[in-house]
């Protein structure tokens, strides 16, 4: 039978029957599910599904004939069904910028999205018991299920894919299905998985993917809510809450929205050609000052140049949130010309991956690729799974010589790299020019030894006891 096994695949040979209709048909494998009771939770009120027929178990033993079925096509969980990609948060543009050619550089273009086949109608109806069932289904599937993938083909004929996340994840990311220890429904952005009810976790141990693909907040954000009083607002939900904020201060959103579009770069990071140097400040004079130092403006002018600039501290001219991401995508370009020309590159939801003479696989992972993460760095390099390089991006707007910020988690993230003998592992990465076609990176390795040599200037320092 082996043999003439894909011939069978596209014959309506199964017998099956539709539990919304009572109705039985002979269907193509491809079209029908075998019966668990969570199919028949999952599919209730699904009016386009089809189970085996129970008569076919009379005749064959089950686990021969669930064997013989998988193998011809019928799942015995919700299959993928491809869908129209809508373009969702102008994700057909930034998935053809990230190869960093010009759209006309393409000669055809191929996106394919998938949904999950019953998932709005199983939605309509949540319950404790159904969220359990969704997570233990979603913990089922490999980390491939959750990827839809955009292929384009350049002049040369080669082809170009990559892997972005699918339509079903955005759409149950955006939804409140999830309940956390008191009961409440949540979406995965509001909550932080320690807050999740211990009921999924108990359910299905294997849920690593499923919790990497959902946007649950970090234990960190949760901690600085209950320090602050404060709340976390999704990214999705921003607008929301800056419309929220303009009717409470009496200001329009457009009023806001001319402030946060006032930074526009001349150019795309991905449309110009990367400019990279590695530098080692020297060791710095410094006169030692009569009284001390009060300000900004009393600080040696060869250090910092005339001032801090505007373009980084003043978040009234521009959006410091789209220059740090100018900054990060021209980094990822760089990275990406660096390890794509290895046999195996291939973009993953949070980076890439490439491999070397199949002997040595790197990973580049982007944590704020999707969302905003603070890591204490910006990109993670790791080559056979151990990590080799921490980048920190900085980026600003000139090339003068400027004071630019490190917050305490990155600092500290150096500094316990150092203090292990790994201080050579990160690095800061000065985007500068960012927006023009001039722009370039200034790699500095090792700041927390260059600032106990003498070579990197911090100013100011705080301190907590």
């Amino acid at each position: 039978m082996g043999e003439h096994q894909s011939d069978l695949k596209d014959l309506p040979i199964i017998y099956s029957y539709n539990p919304a209709t009572d109705a039985t048909d002979l269907v193509q494998p491809m079209n029908v599910y075998i019966y668990t009771a969570n199919l028949k939770e999952y599919f209730d009120g699904y009016k386009a599904v089809h189970f085996v027929s129970s008569d076919l178990y009379k005749r064959f033993k089950k686990t021969d004939l669930d064997a013989f079925l998988l193998a011809l096509g019928c799942k015995d969980t919700p299959r993928r069904i491809r869908t129209e990609y809508d373009k969702r948060e102008g994700e057909l543009y930034q998935l053809r910028a990230n190869y960093g050619y010009e759209w006309n550089y393409y000669l055809s273009h191929l996106v394919d999205d998938y949904d999950l086949e019953g998932l709005d109608n199983f939605l309509k109806k949540m319950t404790k018991e159904r969220s359990l069932l969704l997570w233990k289904i979603l913990t089922s599937y490999s980390d491939d299920y959750f990827k839809s993938t955009y292929s384009c083909k350049g002049r040369s004929g080669y082809v170009r894919s990559y892997s972005f996340v699918t339509k079903f994840i955005v759409k149950i990311n955006n939804l409140r299905w999830l309940y956390d220890k008191n009961n409440n429904l949540k979406k995965p952005m509001e909550i932080a998985l320690s807050d999740l009810s211990d009921d999924y976790m108990s359910e299905n141990d294997d849920s690593g993917t499923l919790v990497d693909i959902l946007n649950f907040q970090l234990d960190e954000i949760k901690a600085i809510e209950e320090k602050t009083g404060g709340k976390f607002i999704p990214e999705g939900e921003v607008k929301l809450y800056e419309q929220w904020k303009a009717e409470t201060l009496g200001k329009t959103v457009e009023e806001d929205e001319e402030i946060e579009d006032s930074w526009i770069p001349d150019v795309a990071p991905n449309d110009i050609p990367v400019k990279v140097e590695s530098v080692e400040p020297a060791a710095i004079q410094i006169a030692a000052p009569k009284e001390p130092l009060d300000s900004v403006e009393d600080t040696p002018k060869d250090i910092i140049g005339e001032t801090e600039s505007e373009d980084i501290n003043n978040d009234k001219s521009v959006s410091l949130k789209k220059i740090g991401r100018w900054g990060e995508e021209y980094v990822f370009k760089y990275l990406k010309e660096r390890y794509e020309t290895y046999d195996n590159f291939e973009e993953t939801l949070s980076g890439f991956r490439s491999t070397k003479n199949n002997s040595t696989t790197v990973t580049i992972i982007w944590p704020n690729k999707k969302n905003y993460i603070q890591k204490g760095y910006d990109f993670l390099i790791k080559e056979n799974e151990v990590a080799i390089e921490y980048i920190e991006v900085k980026t600003k707007t000139s090339e003068e010589k400027e004071l630019i910020r490190i917050t305490g988690p990155q600092w500290e993230f150096a500094r316990d790299l150092f203090n292990d003998n790994h201080g050579n592992k990160y690095k800061i990465y000065v985007v500068e020019n960012a927006g023009s076609k001039n722009a370039k990176i200034k790699k500095i390795e090792n700041p927390i030894k260059l600032w106990k040599d003498g070579k990197l200037y911090a100013h100011p320092i705080n301190f907590k006891i």
